[in-house]
């Protein structure tokens, strides 16, 4: 790693700047919205001035305009990275499936994607060519996540072309505020509808190709791991860290790995790349296929590993790693100078050309921020402390490395996962080096197929291996405050908290005192905000009425940190419904105390009146009517003159003339569109469906 003293940091890493400016076009695109044609005209006569504007300076010899051109050609990189951004967007192509407004009746597609089993049945992405509507066959393009039902008993493969009854459906949003996007990772694919089916016929097979074989080849080693594995959760972590399968994994292990802070380990990364390319490095060695010094194996071993990338699917952070290496490979071949945080904005540059939504991706975001984490806090904390003895010097180096990365993570961890695991070194002390030890064994596994006896030995010693290291992963995760948490915070925050650490940095390195003066500044800015955003959670006041699935009804009553759950069926913490719909808004709402009351249970505080299968509430001067099952006509409601908002989840209710007309009504909230909510809607009154605009919050 070669670093030039001299400089700005821009003018030290050209590439950073380059990088930011990309990010700010994408993130401009992603802020504003579509006018792709615009951005295209105004690149095109970007550079087209800057074309003009060079040969006039070196005709005219006017070097003094020369900072001008720079900021022209930043600006036509912005505008570069909206037109990436937008061209992802499948508003832009009018054969894309969102244009087809018709009703499909059925489609035909071709399996481009991995089939995961699911407890629903099986998942993969398919690629549609033609949909069935109007009465004819119409060519289109999309993406659709296909979920198969487990009574189909079909056998389903990569480049399966299909023919599926039915029409796929946009995917939506999050039904509930602060929710995890489950179906994130596969709209940056592309992939924007989903279908779940439960049955399909498939019709024929797509041609073979290089990424069909290198899928075939993939799910041949797999099927390879789970052969000589008779420990299923030992099989499924060997899976996990050749090929970043993650679907075999235990959910036990998975929590396991996560409570101890070594989840890291079990996702494919610049670790598993390093280790995996000194494998390969030394097997080729051995083999003495090639005669001469081990450095000339390395274009052998680094072409093996972009094949690696390719079989399992090119995730960004083994894209960023392989890319890396290569990179810095092959400064080494031209005996070029090289800084490792130039390579990784390079990388980074490239990859988002190729995809800007991977900007948005987790796994994107932790890669690139633990390494360059790693790059920058790893030589300062490593400096503090000096061994002499080669495995302390060993054991420090390891410690340096964990913590440079837990603390550049430290804020994006706590942002997106809201624990944070209190004995990670414990954890990492152990379960790196083993990481060597697994990756060693597992790839003798797949070599030694061929050989029953030493598969055999190399999955048992495996198996031992990784029984030890649960053992001890659970002596960690049954320690006293292991996690600490759970922590919810406004996204301004965890943007202010990087520039912080930056400027504190800088003003440690370089003992300015003006770098410190800022990061004090931005310090108290912070802690004004905090307490401001405190300060409003301890007076806020909501009714939220959540978007559930099945037949469960939860409505929720705010009152500063505290809140009252109205449902119809006790919400175990445990619970799916809880934990992803209802748990992470009250978190990021800063509630404290949660109580829980059936409908039918009468708190004269709230509830001024009920009869059978409706409820009418008071709350803060508000008229709430809930309508969970009206067995007969509406009641009249005599007590009630004005209603301001109306709640029904009694679907079977489609007349609502006796209150529209009699009544002032605010707001209707329904579980799914009915005719009853174009009936409202005449009146001018604002119908709210939970099913597809999400929760609704007064």
């Amino acid at each position: 790693m070669k670093h030039l003293p001299h400089g700005t940091l821009f003018f030290r890493v050209p590439f950073l700047r380059f990088l930011l400016v990309f990010i700010g076009g994408i993130v401009m695109g992603w802020q504003l919205g579509i006018d792709y044609y615009l951005a295209s005209y105004s690149l095109f006569f970007f550079c087209l001035f800057i074309y003009v504007a060079t040969f006039f300076i070196q005709r005219k010899h006017l070097y003094k305009f020369r900072s001008f051109l720079g900021f022209w050609g930043l600006s036509s990189l912005f505008l570069a990275g909206y037109i990436a951004y937008v061209q992802q967007a499948p508003q832009l192509d009018p054969a894309h499936l969102i244009h087809i407004k018709s009703p499909i009746k059925c489609y035909r597609g071709v399996v481009t994607g991995e089939v995961h089993k699911t407890v629903m049945g099986k998942t993969t992405k398919v690629s549609i060519y033609e949909v069935y509507t109007q009465g004819r066959w119409q060519r289109t393009r999309g993406e659709v996540k296909l979920t198969i039902s487990r009574k189909w008993k079909g056998q389903l493969a990569y480049g399966a072309i299909l023919l599926v009854k039915g029409a796929p459906l946009p995917m939506r949003a999050p039904p509930n505020s602060f929710m995890v996007d489950f179906d994130a990772q596969w709209k940056i694919s592309g992939c924007f509808h989903h279908h779940h089916v439960t049955t399909l016929e498939i019709i024929d097979h797509s041609p073979p190709s290089l990424t069909a074989s290198l899928y075939k080849v993939r799910l041949y080693l797999l099927g390879v791991l789970d052969s000589c594995f008779t420990d299923k959760q030992a099989g499924g972590v060997a899976a996990a860290l050749l090929f970043g399968v993650r679907n075999k994994l235990d959910g036990d292990v998975r929590n396991l790995y996560i409570a101890s802070g070594v989840m890291h380990i079990l996702a494919v990364s610049g670790l598993h790349v390093g280790l995996l390319y000194m494998l390969l490095l030394w097997f080729f060695y051995l083999l003495g296929s090639i005669v001469g010094r081990p450095r000339q194996y390395e274009p052998l071993a680094i072409a093996f590993l972009w094949g690696y990338v390719c079989m399992i699917g090119f995730p960004s952070s083994v894209l960023r790693a392989v890319g890396m290496l290569s990179m810095m490979a092959f400064a080494r071949w031209q005996q070029r100078d090289y800084q490792a945080e130039n390579i990784l904005f390079a990388m980074a540059f490239f990859l988002l050309l190729y995809n800007p939504l991977l900007l948005f991706e987790v796994g994107f975001q932790l890669s690139f921020t633990a390494v360059l984490s790693i790059i920058y806090l790893y030589p300062p904390i490593v400096s503090f402390y000096k061994p002499k003895h080669p495995s302390v010097a060993y054991w420090w180096q390891l410690t340096s490395v964990s913590l440079a990365a837990q603390l550049g993570l430290l804020p994006l961890s706590l942002y997106y996962f809201h624990f944070f695991p209190t004995y990670f070194l414990l954890g990492n002390w152990v379960m790196v080096p083993l990481t060597s030890l697994f990756i060693f064994l597992a790839s003798s596994v797949l070599l030694l197929s061929g050989w029953t006896w030493g598969a055999g030995c190399m999955a048992f010693l495996f198996t031992k291996v990784f029984q030890f290291s649960i053992a001890y992963l659970k002596i960690i995760a049954s320690l006293p405050l292991a996690q600490l948490g759970p922590f919810y915070f406004p996204p301004w925050l965890l943007f202010s908290l990087y520039p912080l650490l930056y400027l504190f940095y800088q003003g440690m390195q370089q003992r300015r005192f003006l770098y410190l003066v800022s990061s004090a500044f931005l310090v108290s800015c912070m802690s004004g905000g905090f307490l401001y955003d405190q300060w409003q959670k301890n007076s806020q006041q909501a009714l939220i009425v959540y978007s559930t699935e099945n037949d469960q009804q939860v409505i929720g009553f705010i009152n500063g940190r505290h809140a009252m759950l109205i449902t119809n069926q006790v919400l175990q913490s445990y619970s799916n419904v809880y934990k992803y719909n209802i748990k992470p808004g009250l978190g990021y709402m800063g509630i404290e105390e949660i109580e829980q009351y059936p409908f039918d249970s009468i708190k004269e505080r709230q509830l001024s009146s009920q009869k059978e299968g409706l409820s009418c509430y008071k709350w803060e001067g508000y008229s709430i009517v809930v309508i969970r099952e009206v067995k007969q006509n509406l009641p009249e409601l005599s007590e009630l003159d004005q209603i301001d908002l109306v709640i029904i989840y009694d679907q079977e209710v489609e007349d609502l003339s006796l209150w529209l007309t009699t009544k002032k009504i605010g707001a209707i909230v329904v579980r799914a569109n009915t005719p009853m909510v174009e009936q409202a809607r005449a009146y001018g009154i604002v119908c709210h469906v939970l099913e597809e605009e999400g929760d609704f919050q007064l």
